[in-house]
């Protein structure tokens, strides 16, 4: 169903089908999502452990590596499943794959921050869809919403991720501190009844 005539940059037409546009949206969504996710992963990481010194030599590295496979299409792949987003797609809709299902979630925290930023301080604002946003106290509360659904997924996108490496690295743990405690004469004690 062609919608309009559209010129490109360079006095191009071509037609835009509902469809089309909606790709167009869905693809501006995710790439601000994508940048955004960063940013959000980044402070939902440094508040859930306030006392590490990231930026330190010890730790430096580790924050890297702990945000990239916390934004990594598995893991976003993961939330996807855990918040069963798939039953809000059309059943004949089958995605293969993480990259589909972390697409998605990029589009959600991209349509959330920038519903966040629209609501901010306006009083009324226009969307791309032309739809007018409330204004006052309830446009207010949709941006205070739009906050704390972003950082809800931020946790839970972190702690899905811990999750997923916390089973096999336990054990490990143990062991490694059952050693350290046997070889500290001061708990001499332990090694009896450990």
């Amino acid at each position: 169903e062609a919608l309009s005539p559209a010129r490109n940059e360079f006095g191009e037409t071509s037609v835009l089908t509902k469809r089309s546009r909606n790709v167009v949206e869905f693809e501006r969504l995710e790439y601000i999502g994508d940048a955004m996710w960063g940013a959000t992963t980044s402070a939902r990481i440094l508040s859930l452990f306030p006392g590490k010194d990231w930026l330190g030599m010890d730790f430096g590295w580790a924050f890297g590596i702990l945000r990239d496979n916390i934004e990594s299409n598995v893991n976003l792949g993961a939330v996807y499943d855990c918040l069963d987003v798939g039953r809000l797609l059309p059943h004949d809709v089958q995605l293969g794959g993480d990259k589909p299902k972390a697409d998605i979630m990029e589009s959600i925290c991209g349509a959330l921050h920038v519903l966040a930023i629209t609501l901010r301080g306006s009083s009324c604002a226009a969307t791309s869809i032309e739809h007018a946003l409330p204004s006052g106290a309830l446009g207010h509360s949709l941006h205070n919403l739009a906050r704390h659904l972003l950082a809800e997924l931020g946790d839970l996108t972190v702690l899905i991720f811990l999750h997923s490496i916390l089973p096999p690295v336990l054990p490990m743990v143990r062991e490694l501190a059952i050693g350290r405690l046997r070889a500290d004469p001061a708990i001499g004690y332990l090694n009896a009844t450990v």
